[in-house]
C-alpha cells in the first residue's frame, strides 16, 4: 500500500507543480484603494470602476477566514473578466471576531453596501444591481445579507446608515449557513 501512495505522489506531483509555482494572475489597479467606509481602521474598500457608459452593476467580494482572519488583498477572484463585461468590482475588509464578536463583521459588510450606494453617482454604480460574493465567512455574510430584512435606518444621524442594505444576488462557495454562536459551536 505504501508503494502505491509513493507511486501516486511521484506521478501526481509533476502535474500540480506548475500550479503550485505559478504566480497569481495580476489584478488590475483599483480605481479607488483603501477608501474608508466606516469608523474602524479595518473598514476599507477597494473599488474597480468598469470602463463603460452609464451606471454599472457592482459585485462586492467579501473575503473568507472564519471572520477572525483574512484580508481583501489575499487571493480572490480574477477581477478583469468582470470589468471586461461592464461590471464594477469592490473588495472589503471588515472587523475581525478576534476583537469584535459577531455580528460585527456582517454589519460591516452591510455598511459597505450602504457606502457604495452613497457613492453611486460619483462611482457610476447602478444601485439596483449590487451583488455579493465570497468564500467561507464571506459566503455566509453574503447569504445572510441577501436574505435579511433591509437594515436601513431612516432615523439615523449618519446619512450612510439611512441607505438600503438590499442586494440583488449572491454567488458564494463553501459558506456556513448560520452566524448563531450556539449553532456554530456545535460544528467545531
Amino acid at each position: 500500500m505504501m508503494n502505491f501512495r509513493i507511486a501516486a505522489l511521484v506521478c501526481f506531483f509533476p502535474l500540480i507543480l506548475p500550479a503550485l509555482l505559478a504566480d497569481e494572475p495580476k489584478q488590475p489597479t483599483p480605481t479607488h484603494i483603501d477608501i474608508s467606509y466606516g469608523p474602524d481602521v479595518r473598514n476599507v474598500i477597494d473599488f474597480w470602476k468598469a470602463d463603460a457608459a452609464g451606471a454599472r452593476p457592482v459585485i462586492i467580494y467579501i473575503h473568507g477566514g472564519a471572520w477572525w482572519t483574512g484580508d481583501k488583498s489575499k487571493k480572490g477572484p480574477e477581477i478583469q473578466p468582470f470589468l471586461d463585461r461592464g461590471i464594477s468590482f469592490a473588495t472589503i475588509n471588515y472587523r475581525l471576531t478576534s476583537e469584535y464578536p459577531l455580528p460585527a463583521p456582517v454589519h460591516d459588510a452591510a455598511r459597505a453596501i450602504q457606502f457604495l450606494r452613497s457613492r453611486s453617482a460619483e462611482w457610476m454604480i447602478d444601485e439596483r444591481r449590487i451583488a455579493l460574493t465570497g468564500p467561507s465567512a464571506g459566503a455566509c455574510t453574503s447569504m445572510w445579507l441577501l436574505l435579511h430584512d433591509d437594515m436601513a435606518d431612516p432615523d439615523s444621524n449618519d446619512p450612510i446608515l439611512r441607505l438600503s442594505t438590499r442586494v440583488c444576488a449572491a454567488a458564494v462557495s463553501v459558506g456556513q449557513t448560520s452566524i448563531d454562536p450556539k449553532v456554530i459551536e456545535g460544528w467545531l
